[in-house]
């Protein structure tokens, strides 16, 4: 069967799979012999019956989309390795009867220059063509500047995921424009470079087949890749010594074997696996994570504080990433208003200061007020009004244990009893 050649031998175990087989044996059963043509539409008829799908599932959206009253919109660029074109993607999040909702609107093509102009008209006509325009929208995006640039009249905020990896990505330059940042220790640097030798060793030399957990090498677009370049060595370094001793393998790979630090290397280790934690605490689409930014950032800073038993090495490596963290992750008003808005959080004096608390309190105060003074349609407000009753009734859905539970426990407190409506009091 051609079409599962690139599927891995588990495949034929799904429960999809063997519906599939079961549904041919089937058909094969009550009629016999069947002629294949008679069964297998053409292109055109799938293509009309696509058309007819896409409007169905459009119409369905627009009319869920109508009655929401702001969005969170992500957009990204990216290109197709094997055609060259560039595309842009909007997704729409929205929360609707107690459930986060993550809706990608259009995928489309931007050959033209990525200027921020043509991104900020490409978003806004896929906005307009979904009805998901709204003057209180909050975009989130990377920190290209033509992003930035592009929604500079909106509230914008830079994704936390690609701020994390920016920290390390220039943490791990080998030159600083900035000469207030120390840079990254040679030893740190060398010791990386001889972890990447080994898995382009280990991949040419057919190594990586006979390893039960592959070489992994650094890869520019995938976040936190010098840690599972790194991480992939160390639990292979008793193996690749025993399989490297036979003759026919590179003895290159002994070379660079003996010329690594194990012990820096797993210390190394230890400084960016928070990093790694963390990017997966804050990567997702269908549950709440703006709250969780400030904690990150508090998370990363405990993890970054040189100890009395860190190493000259380890100590100046972690005051090159503590200075790029402060660089390139920061906080706004919005995330610390989230943070109010998390019972476990907003009483930690830690995360919010005074100041910080009175400014995330009045920013607090505006969201409310745009919200209950600027319904985006009368279609709307009637229906919120006259939905309400319902909507009381409701219950959010149990939360289930996630990884940031244990990740950020040690910033939860008991939340206080309020006796007062803490959002409309001034």
């Amino acid at each position: 069967m051609c079409f599962c050649i690139d599927r891995p031998f588990t495949f034929v175990e799904g429960e999809g799979f063997r519906e599939l087989v079961k549904h041919f044996i089937s058909i094969g059963s009550t009629y016999g012999q069947v002629n294949v043509d008679d069964v297998l539409p053409c292109r055109t008829t799938i293509s009309r019956h696509m058309d007819g799908v896409v409007e169905v599932e459009k119409a369905r959206l627009l009319k869920e989309l109508d009655n929401v009253h702001q969005f969170g919109i992500t957009t990204d660029l990216w290109s197709h390795d094997s055609t060259g074109h560039s595309y842009i993607t909007v997704t729409a999040q929205y929360i609707t009867e107690w459930e986060v909702k993550s809706k990608i609107l259009a995928t489309r093509v931007l050959d033209e220059r990525h200027t921020a102009e043509n991104v900020k008209v490409t978003v806004n006509a896929i906005l307009e063509e979904f009805h998901a325009e709204r003057p209180n929208n909050v975009f989130v995006t990377d920190n290209a500047s033509n992003m930035r640039a592009a929604f500079r009249e909106k509230t914008w905020i830079g994704c936390a995921c690609h701020n994390l990896n920016l920290v390390l990505s220039h943490s791990f330059e080998r030159q600083h424009s900035d000469d207030d940042i120390p840079g990254m220790p040679d030893e740190v640097l060398k010791l990386v470079d001889v972890c990447k030798d080994i898995v382009t060793i280990g991949k040419r030399s057919k190594l990586n087949a006979k390893l039960e957990k592959t070489l992994k090498q650094c890869d520019s677009t995938r976040w936190n890749s010098v840690l599972t370049t790194l991480q992939s060595v160390a639990s292979n370094i008793d193996n690749l010594c025993t399989l490297s001793s036979d003759m026919s393998v590179s003895k290159n790979i002994l070379r660079h074997l003996a010329d690594l630090n194990e012990i820096l290397l797993r210390e190394v280790i230890d400084v960016l696996l928070p990093f790694d934690t963390a990017t997966r605490c804050l990567s997702a689409d269908k549950s709440v994570t703006m709250h969780l930014i400030l904690p990150t950032r508090h998370k990363l800073f405990r993890g970054l504080q040189v100890l009395a038993t860190d190493s000259a090495v380890i100590s100046q490596m972690k005051t090159c990433v503590a200075k790029q963290r402060e660089k390139y992750f920061p906080i706004s008003d919005l995330h610390r208003t989230a943070v109010l808005l998390d019972p476990r959080l907003k009483d930690n004096v830690t995360l919010l200061e005074a100041d910080d608390r009175r400014a995330a309190t009045e920013s607090q105060h505006r969201l409310v007020e745009s919200v209950e003074e600027e319904p985006h349609s009368s279609q709307t407000a009637g229906q919120s009004h006259s939905s309400q009753g319902t909507s009381d009734e409701q219950e959010p859905a149990q939360k289930k244990r996630k990884e940031d539970d244990g990740f950020f426990s040690d910033f939860y407190t008991t939340a206080s009893a309020a006796t007062v409506n803490e959002v409309n009091t001034r």
